[in-house]
């Protein structure tokens, strides 16, 4: 019977080829993230850019105002345009800012957003600085009756908060002629 045990557990060793040896460490996942602690205002604009081509909303949301962080709040401030064709934008906070990024998100699927930033103009103040863009935002919605390109100028005020990092308090959306602002973007995604 022994005997038989050991042929058994023989056979089995032996037609296992690699049964005791160690396998190819796997690399990580990487989850595709770019979120980069925003310690200077380039790095808050990088991150505002990457959120939006990764659609992670948590890395969105880290480019405003934190009230645990700094004694201040988000206000925003649509184009006018839009702020007459969608009511909702008049009394917009980061709760609804959260709603409309994930519907963004969410309409997008696989699709890769790009944002744009291009003829800065900044006026730092120590702790606080306001930028100024002219931007251009490519939102290829799976819905060919909405614009997927969105223009316009931005004012954004940044400050510092508590854990050194450039966050943004003012968002101030200026809509050139009759294109689609990022507002009107707002408007049809809340």
């Amino acid at each position: 019977m022994k005997d038989r045990i050991f042929i058994i557990l023989l056979v089995i060793v032996l037609s296992s080829c690699d049964l005791f040896t160690t396998r190819n460490v796997e690399e990580p996942k990487k989850t595709g993230s770019n979120y980069v602690p925003p310690t200077t205002p380039k790095l808050l604009f990088d991150n505002l850019r990457n959120s939006l081509s990764e659609k992670i909303s948590e890395n969105y949301m880290a480019s405003f105002v934190d009230s645990a962080f700094l004694n201040s709040e988000f206000n925003y401030f649509p184009a006018s345009g839009a702020e007459a064709t969608f009511q909702t934008l008049s009394n917009w906070d980061l709760s609804a800012e959260r709603i409309y990024i994930n519907n963004v998100f969410s309409a997008v699927g696989q699709s890769t957003i790009l944002l744009s930033l291009t003829d800065e103009f900044s006026t730092p103040q120590g702790d606080s600085a306001i930028y100024f863009y002219s931007y251009a935002l490519n939102v290829p919605a799976n819905n060919p009756d909405l614009p997927s390109v969105y223009q316009g100028n931005v004012e954004f005020t940044i400050k510092l908060d508590s854990r050194n990092q450039w966050v943004i308090t003012k968002w101030r959306d200026i809509q050139i002629g009759n294109l689609p602002s990022w507002s009107e973007l707002r408007g049809r995604f809340y």
